[in-house]
């Protein structure tokens, strides 16, 4: 069964504390960029259920 997805794909940048997190201070952690938006995560998640996503987008 192939499906179409149509939609945008973004940066997302995720921070993560390397300790507990401090709220009203400074925070030493790591920083990544992935791949996101929504269409892009459902096009992944049908990929992931071994369906055959095609994935339209404009990158940003």
């Amino acid at each position: 069964m192939g499906i179409v997805v149509f939609g945008a794909t973004f940066v997302d940048i995720k921070g993560y504390p390397l300790t507990q997190y401090i709220e009203a201070g400074r925070n030493v952690g790591r920083v990544i960029q992935v791949h996101g938006g929504v269409a892009r995560n459902v096009a992944e998640d049908i990929a992931n259920v071994e369906l055959r996503p095609t994935f339209v987008s404009v990158v940003d």
